[in-house]
């Protein structure tokens, strides 16, 4: 695994018209804590990740174990976009509206109004993403 990649196992699940659902383990934050086995916090989750075929090696079968590789870089981004920006919005938007004597409960509805916008927004460009949020596939 190379340092500036985010690496899972994924099992093929389905191949069919030209795209490939994998399935992958995606573990909790807290899976290597020591308290993992009596915390009930520590909870891991199947996801399903559909590609398309011309992504993956020609030589996959349904049930193969693949490893999932995608740039760390990338990973920062969409925590960026997901995470960073609705929250400096919603800031942004409280403190613009507080100057403008604007009543709480009103800041509080804008507020979560422009970061409603914002979300809605990247929805929209959710196939820009497909293009740019991109995985390597490798057989194992």
């Amino acid at each position: 695994m190379k340092s500036e990649c985010i690496e899972r196992s994924a099992t093929i699940t389905a191949i069919e018209d030209g795209e490939v659902c994998l399935t992958v383990l995606r573990p909790s934050a807290c899976s290597h804590c020591e308290a993992a086995g009596h915390c009930h916090a520590s909870e891991s989750r199947l996801e399903t990740i559909t590609l398309e075929r011309s992504q993956l090696p020609s030589n996959i079968a349904l049930g193969d174990q693949v490893s999932l590789e995608m740039r760390s870089s990338l990973g920062m981004r969409a925590v960026l976009l997901t995470m960073v920006v609705p929250t400096i919005l919603i800031i942004a938007t409280t403190i613009l509206l507080s100057y403008l004597e604007v009543g709480t409960l009103a800041q509080i509805l804008i507020a979560l109004g422009v970061a409603a916008l914002y979300m809605l927004l990247l929805w929209l460009m959710r196939h820009r993403f497909e293009r740019t949020f991109s995985f390597t596939v490798r057989k194992k």
